[in-house]
């Protein structure tokens, strides 16, 4: 059984995995818009207030400091109700 939070479901499966898939595609330049600012926060200043989250961050932080340009920005969760719904499918696989 895995467990999962929020937090943790945002840096795998939207961040980590879409970089990937990005420079998979071969993307030079992305924006990626996260609805938590925790995590625009700690993927910003390149740290982790939560051990869970730490390991993931410090793999994030690889991939953003690549030859090409990520920019993060945080925009609020109510925006976009399914990306609400995703994270919460994620939580409960």
């Amino acid at each position: 059984m895995v467990l999962c939070n929020a937090y943790a479901a945002e840096l795998w499966g939207s961040i980590y995995e879409g970089l990937l898939y990005a420079r998979e595609l071969g993307f030079t330049c992305i924006e990626v818009s996260v609805d938590s600012a925790i995590v625009v926060s700690e993927l910003t200043n390149g740290g982790s207030g939560s051990p869970r989250g730490c390991s993931l961050v410090e793999m994030i932080c690889c991939l953003m400091d690549l030859e090409w340009k990520v920019v993060l920005h945080h925009f609020f969760r109510e925006a976009n109700q399914r990306a609400n719904v995703l994270a919460k499918l994620l939580c409960s696989i």
